[in-house]
């Protein structure tokens, strides 16, 4: 407030008028807020204090304190929810969501407007899972085991750090027999030491700091048959081509049909019996075509029936690819001049791996 007084001035100074008193117009606050702290209070508010800001800083008369709140992933700097507080230097902000970060703005205001804003970040408390891990499945690793295998909640659904998982085993009646604990990052449980060929239910929940999630619907699983008694008979091999082998074999008994899931062909280079590759063709079929293999070369077949594990093979039957075109040239030519009339050319034969059938002429 200011105090004034006027008075005219000729050859001396006249006397004052009265005194006016008047003051400047407010402005807003010079400074924002000091000591600014935010803590969460639960899974859904976060209590928010600070500092007065002092007269001095006021240009005016303070009517309070506004705080912005809005959550630091959002990238619309506008979707802030705004609340005016009193001249109380705390305020516990609720209805917020569960394990989430917000940004958290506090400045003061009087009738002119806002000064400037402090922020602040914080996280609401985590809260339990509110969905189930997704897409949960089974598959029998043998006749005695099943693996249980799932993907994350889905993120918004997690409400918090998930920590684990909580995998549960039932049998046909729906007693449960097994728990097991995993934990974070692993994404799949295995349940040994099972009834052979046996059916059983299987269920997965996420946990983490403040509890269990929901369960994951049921899947159901069988443990794998038993590997079949019986050998598949009449086994033949003969080639096709320099890359082929048709295989053929006779169907196993019909008890062994009823758990049968395919057959398995397994072949082998003569040269090097120990490298084994296979290939595998439905229950219902006899038949199979080997490809991909080298020309004019001998391979040893072997045929088994499976189930989740395999049952014996038959001895090998053998076949002989047919010869294809030399895949390389002959090595280290060169011409030596005999005479005047002569010319001796020379080379070295085709790499042994190249030839490919049995090198008759050279053109």
């Amino acid at each position: 407030m200011f105090s004034i007084q006027a008075a005219f001035y000729t050859v001396k100074q006249g006397p004052y008028s009265a005194v006016i008193n008047a003051s400047t117009d407010e402005g807003v606050p010079r400074v924002p807020p000091l000591q600014v702290t935010a803590f969460n209070t639960s899974s859904s508010s976060i209590l928010v204090t600070w500092q007065q800001i002092t007269p001095a800083s006021v240009p005016g008369i303070l009517l309070g304190y506004v705080l912005r709140i809005i959550k630091a992933d959002d990238v619309n700097a506008s979707n802030f929810i705004a609340m005016e507080h009193d001249l109380s230097t705390s305020k516990n902000i609720t209805n917020l969501e569960t394990f989430t970060l917000y940004n958290i703005s506090v400045a003061g205001f009087t009738r002119k407007g806002f000064g400037n804003f402090s922020v602040v970040h914080s996280w609401t408390d985590e809260g339990v899972p509110e969905g189930p891990p997704n897409s949960v499945t089974g598959s029998p690793t043998s006749t005695t085991s099943i693996t249980l295998s799932w993907l994350p909640v889905t993120r918004e659904l997690q409400k918090g750090i998930i920590r684990g998982y909580h995998a549960r085993l039932y049998d046909t009646s729906g007693l449960p027999l097994n728990d097991t604990k995993i934990l974070s990052p692993s994404l799949s449980a295995y349940f040994s030491e099972l009834d052979v060929y046996a059916n059983y239910s299987l269920q997965v929940r996420a946990f983490n700091r403040k509890g269990l999630g929901p369960w994951s619907s049921l899947v159901n699983v069988s443990t794998g048959a038993p590997a079949p008694n019986q050998i598949p008979m009449n086994a033949t091999a003969d080639a096709t081509g320099p890359d082929t082998i048709h295989v053929t074999w006779s169907p196993v008994s019909v008890v062994d049909a009823r758990n049968l899931h395919g057959y398995r062909v397994r072949y082998f280079p003569v040269v090097t019996p120990n490298l084994f590759m296979d290939i595998m063709a439905g229950r219902n079929y006899i038949e199979a075509t080997i490809t991909g293999l080298r020309p004019f070369t001998s391979y040893g077949v072997q045929i088994a029936a499976f189930s989740t594990e395999d049952g014996n093979y038959t001895s090998p039957v053998y076949a002989k690819t047919w010869e294809a075109v030399p895949s390389a040239p002959p090595t280290k030519l060169g011409i030596s001049v005999r005479d005047s009339q002569s010319l001796l050319v020379y080379w070295l034969n085709v790499p042994p791996e190249h030839r490919n059938g049995v090198i008759r002429v050279i053109a």
